[in-house]
């Protein structure tokens, strides 16, 4: 019944109105928070070292990334998207991590692990160059395979679009994210692999598969097919429903694929229910013969 209600045409156009002048009450609440956190991003010209203790880790972070601003402002960045990817981690377990930016995730799995390895994949520059660093900051270096590029359906190359300091908003598209509306946007052409063939190089045996590639998920799924079917890994994603160019999805074909596969599909914020996906959203895919409701708090 809540599930019909929140999809209904009309019920929505109720919310509608409530829902702006929450988030503009919101906005206006969070106003001069945002102006310190963009004072800072003005003036502070140097990494900035700090500890992500949800991560269990010590990182490196371009003071205009607004996940470090997530961090000053709420003290945390993604807790029930973390405590589920850890909660599924067995320390002889390998872990992939796509588009793992300066390496939040990268980290926190890798110092679960004792014989199990992590394969990072991130294509920019200078995120790259962070992910490295912290890596090595945190003693895991030996755990973790680096592979600087994107993941897609076929192998090739492709162009990253992003803007410095904000690489989590990086996009095989123009990244249009209203956070990077108006700043100077740059593109590096980079090398695409299929996660079929680096899982294959590695001699790796996924267990938990975490995805953040702003758009482009279902091309990552089209060239992880093998990988998915053969080692039935836990997924955690983000989804856009308003795809890169060349990806062609909904966040729906992507949620009806994984049942296909004889997936439980949940939203990580509500674990008891089916993931609402209008626009951007996150969703955990666990194979049924390893669906413990235990692991989702349940």
């Amino acid at each position: 019944m809540k599930s019909l209600m929140r999809h209904h045409p009309l019920f929505r156009r109720i919310l509608a109105g409530p829902r702006a002048i929450r988030h503009a009450w919101i906005s206006w609440r969070e106003e001069p928070w945002e102006k310190g956190l963009e004072r800072i991003s003005e003036i502070v010209k140097e990494d900035i070292i700090f500890e992500a203790s949800e991560f269990g880790g010590i990182f490196s972070i371009n003071p205009r990334s607004h996940l470090l601003h997530r961090f000053l402002r709420n003290g945390f960045y993604e807790p029930n998207i973390s405590a589920l990817f850890l909660a599924h981690i067995q320390p002889t377990d390998d872990i992939l991590d796509v588009g793992a930016n300066i390496g939040f995730f990268t980290v926190a799995g890798a110092k679960r692990l004792t014989t199990g390895r992590v394969l990072a994949a991130e294509p920019t520059t200078e995120a790259f160059s962070r992910l490295s660093d912290n890596v090595k900051r945190n003693g895991v270096a030996d755990k973790v395979i680096l592979y600087k590029g994107m993941i897609g359906a076929a192998k090739g190359e492709g162009d990253i679009h992003f803007v410095s300091g904000l690489e989590e908003y990086s996009s095989m598209n123009t990244p249009e994210h209203a956070a990077v509306k108006g700043k100077e946007v740059r593109t590096e052409n980079v090398p695409i692999e299929r996660l079929d063939d680096l899982v294959e190089l590695h001699n790796l045996h996924p267990a938990v598969l975490k995805i953040d590639v702003e758009g482009a998920e279902y091309s990552v799924f089209n060239g992880a097919i093998k990988t998915i079917s053969t080692y039935r890994p836990v997924v955690l994603s983000e989804i856009c429903n308003k795809p890169t160019d060349g990806d062609c999805h909904t966040g729906n074909k992507i949620v009806q694929m994984f049942k296909d596969l004889d997936y439980i599909v949940r939203n990580p914020d509500d674990p008891r229910s089916e993931p609402d996906i209008e626009g951007v959203g996150e969703i955990i895919c666990i194979p049924k013969e390893r669906y413990y409701p235990s692991k989702l708090g349940l």
